[in-house]
């Protein structure tokens, strides 16, 4: 290969700084490269240089065809019309017909040593690829956003990290440029957005997350959690309307357009209008909470509170339920040992849905715990039921006193739930609140407290098989809330949440450094 880099550094300078926050178990980006073995990610350096040949050599083709495009006479659509066809694009569902989970587009580099001949290796050496790998992860691990400005501001204002990463610090005027000297901003978003398109970052993802699962550093469990989660996004929105067959006004968020071209005159140029931000969409997490964001699902294990992956969402206003099927698919293709060992799948709401349930039980040999999602659901009346003053959505019968009784299990034979009393709220279960109840005489005065039977036919929302009820359903299911602090961890703790780029592509690139960060720590 024309432009293959050394793997092994060696320090460029010394300082009495270095050797202080060397020895600092602290300072965690110093333990991480001096334990962790970078040469694993070998592959992956020379999948960068085939990228940085195949991505400029392109480059130059299409500045040829730019200059010949420029020369049609076609008119592109207008404005308003782009987002006319998008707004029908959202009402018609397409975005749902196409893949629910973003997917790196594939780029073939088999070619790119055949065309590029330059056995000399004549030129400017690239930058290094693990020095630039370093730091995006170093400033990960000081708790920082690992986007480009971030790396570049550590670089100029951090000696020791720079030297660490295997750089000079120190550049004279006069000196001529290197591939150790600090790298520009622009060399950082070049690198970045590299590893994003060729799908670099997510493939060092991979081969780290199917280490720590093979060697038990992240123990296989058999409770599987999944969960999506939102990241506010760094663009605008149009909101367009148009009125459907009835005579109805329809309004829909649609991300703002613009031009990528350099003309003065933007409206009337021959270029055709371009979303700024694929991906992005309304999601609506409250009745009051909407937000303009992207959408990430998020896949772990519960006990050990260790996120194994975390994939971009096509279109952010996806339901969340519809992205369990794909999900799991990428996890069969990635890390195909871990689909015999998984037996309950833990989810939110959304995932109720009969689809899900079958999918799971069928092809994972699995048992979905997911609570009742109680909208559009409608529940007997409880008039004439003595000590019952309604139904709940869930299908709870609530007594006179206000109180949910407890489910204790099922008749088989008569197909029905069988409901005993309400229990205080306290350690003893034990307890029924029949007891002290002021209501007892006219609901259960010959009883110890309240029972009733409901027949299963009238409360379909409730998995017959498996009833979210039950005292051990509820066990298995309070579980599911680690994947909530996983999200956090990814988030929060290595600043995901900060996004100020824009496209899917450069989300899921986002979301692989810190997954990587995250699973080459764990790994030492």
């Amino acid at each position: 290969m024309a432009y293959a880099a050394a793997h092994t550094q060696v320090a460029l300078f010394e300082e009495p700084d270095d050797y202080v926050i060397d020895n600092n178990p602290e300072v965690i980006y110093t333990n991480v490269f001096n334990k962790f073995d970078f040469n694993l990610f070998l592959d992956e350096e020379r999948l960068y240089y085939q990228a940085l040949i195949d991505f400029n050599r392109k480059l130059v083709k299409k500045a040829k065809e730019r200059k010949l495009n420029e020369k049609q006479t076609d008119k592109p659509a207008s404005k308003d019309d782009v987002y006319q066809e998008l707004l029908f694009e959202i009402l018609a569902k397409e975005p749902s017909k196409k893949a629910i989970l973003f997917k790196i587009p594939s780029i073939d580099l088999t070619d790119v040593d055949k065309i590029h001949h330059n056995p000399k290796g004549a030129g400017r050496k690239p930058k290094d690829f693990y020095a630039l790998v370093k730091a995006f992860l170093g400033v990960s691990y000081m708790g920082l956003k690992n986007s480009p400005d971030v790396v570049r501001s550590q670089l100029i204002n951090n000696p020791s990290f720079t030297r660490k990463c295997g750089f000079k610090y120190i550049i004279d005027e006069e000196t001529k440029q290197c591939q150790h000297n600090i790298p520009s901003l622009r060399k950082l978003e070049h690198f970045d957005q590299l590893m994003s398109l060729y799908g670099i970052w997510d493939k060092m993802k991979w081969k780290m997350v199917t280490q720590n699962l093979t060697d038990n550093t992240v123990k296989i469990e058999k409770d599987l959690a999944f969960d999506p989660s939102h990241v506010e996004g760094n663009s605008g929105f149009k909101v367009v309307k148009t009125v459907n067959e009835k005579g109805k006004e329809i309004k829909k968020a649609v991300g703002k357009l613009s031009k990528r071209c350099t003309c003065v005159d933007k409206e009337n140029c021959e270029h055709d209008w371009k979303v700024t931000d694929h991906g992005c969409a309304v999601v609506v997490k409250a009745q009051n909470k909407k937000y303009w964001a992207h959408k990430a699902s998020f896949v772990g294990f519960p006990k050990s509170h260790v996120p194994i992956d975390a994939v971009a969402v096509n279109y952010a206003a996806t339901n969340d339920g519809k992205t369990l099927k794909p999900h799991w698919k990428r996890l069969a293709r990635h890390v195909p040992f871990l689909t015999e060992k998984i037996e309950r799948v833990m989810a939110d709401g959304p995932f109720n849905t009969q689809k899900n349930k079958d999918f799971v039980q069928d092809k994972i040999g699995a048992v979905l715990y997911a609570p009742i999602n109680p909208k559009n659901i409608r529940v007997p009346s409880a008039k004439g039921i003595k000590g019952i003053d309604h139904f709940t959505k869930n299908g709870v019968p609530i007594c006179d006193a206000g109180l949910p009784l407890e489910m204790k299990g099922r008749d088989l034979a008569k197909h029905r739930y069988i409901w005993g009393p309400p229990v205080i709220n306290s350690k003893n279960k034990t307890l029924t609140a029949c007891a002290n109840c002021l209501l007892k005489d006219n609901c259960c005065p010959n009883g110890l407290g309240r029972t009733l039977r409901t027949r299963a036919s009238d409360f379909p929302q409730i998995d017959w098989d498996n009833p979210e009820h039950l005292s051990r359903w509820k066990n298995h299911y309070g579980k599911r809330t680690a994947i909530e602090r996983m999200i956090k961890i990814i988030k929060v703790d290595y600043c995901v949440e900060h996004f100020n780029k824009r496209d899917s592509l450069n989300f899921q690139g986002h979301l692989d450094k810190a997954m990587l960060a995250l699973h080459i720590l764990l790994s030492l």
